[in-house]
């Protein structure tokens, strides 16, 4: 899970230590640990340096930075924003201690050069330091827009591992209470279908369906909620393969950001990939399953009560 919230943050004031910038600073640091996150705030004070990180290429969540950096070479915040928005796509605030007019007079003259993409002024905030309290609040709103992208992953990931840890404790009921054993191994042997990888694992499960060997808890609980559903008319054995292959790939995810600032995840298996865009999608084929599977193989009240572990093995 990550952990680690990066910001590049450039002022030339760093170079002074000034007590305005230094608590701003803090009061940023702590309200990242707050939230669970580690700070990695990377501090600039000229251009040179931050031109360099830009080029660098490294992970950036948030971009803050002072609005009059240079006069010597003629380099502002909206430089550094034009610079980051060749390669960035993330949440930018510029600040100045100029008033709200004067910073709407500075918009207007940048937006009416050709040579300024309109689209370079998305995701970005110009804010006036003069209130230190207002400064602070936008900070915050800032990061926690971007967390909120994280912790929608993060939701998805765990919705997946906790619907279909119930379903699986819901088949193993079902099968113990409804199903004979002529029927499940009958099903089992016809329908289920596995790599040849998996063939000595299936010849098992049936032997100990049929009797004829011990009975290994390890081994068949993985596999319940294959015996249940490979005798069903309607796709859910399918359904069901994709979904526990999105389960197990949540167990261990990396995140990202993409070129065009959207965040994203790749599951363990390191071949597919879920953008923040896709959630929804993703979050409806889970529970039009659940609900599909609950349609065919409704609980009882008990089971409803119950409360199941979550199986952490990856099957």
């Amino acid at each position: 899970m990550r952990s680690d919230y990066n910001i590049l943050w450039l002022d030339d004031d760093f170079e002074n230590d000034t007590a305005f910038l230094t608590n701003l600073l803090l009061k940023t640091e702590n309200y990242l640990k707050e939230k669970g996150y580690n700070p990695n705030i990377i501090k600039v004070s000229n251009k040179d340096d931050a031109l360099e990180m830009v080029s660098s290429n490294k992970k950036i969540d948030l971009f803050l930075s002072d609005y009059n950096i240079s006069t010597d070479d003629e380099f502002s915040g909206f430089d550094f924003l034009l610079a980051t928005r060749t390669k960035y796509k993330q949440e930018m605030l510029l600040y100045s201690n100029q008033n709200d007019q004067q910073l709407k007079g500075h918009i207007i003259d940048y937006l009416t050069k050709d040579s300024t993409p309109l689209e370079y002024f998305s995701k970005f905030i110009f804010k006036s330091a003069t209130n230190r309290i207002l400064l602070f609040d936008s900070i915050k709103s800032l990061i926690d827009l971007t967390l909120i992208r994280w912790n929608e992953l993060n939701a998805l990931r765990g919705l997946y591992l906790s619907e279909t840890s119930q379903i699986h404790y819901d088949s193993k009921k079902y099968i113990q209470e409804k199903v004979p054993d002529t029927q499940l191994v009958s099903d089992f042997s016809n329908n289920y279908s596995s790599s040849r990888r998996m063939q000595s694992k299936k010849q098992q499960i049936i032997d100990i369906l049929n009797g004829s060997a011990a009975y290994n808890e390890k081994l068949f609980d993985f596999y319940e909620v294959q015996c249940v559903l490979s005798n069903s008319t309607n796709n859910l054995y399918t359904i069901w393969e994709k979904i526990r292959s999105i389960r197990n790939g949540c167990a261990h995810v990396k995140q990202f950001v993409d070129d065009d600032g959207e965040c994203f995840i790749t599951l363990m298996d390191n071949t597919t990939k879920i953008n923040e865009s896709e959630i929804c999608l993703y979050r409806s084929k889970l529970l039009n399953f659940v609900a599909e599977y609950y349609n065919n193989y409704p609980p009882d009240d008990e089971t409803n009560i119950e409360e199941p572990e979550l199986v952490e093995s990856a099957s």
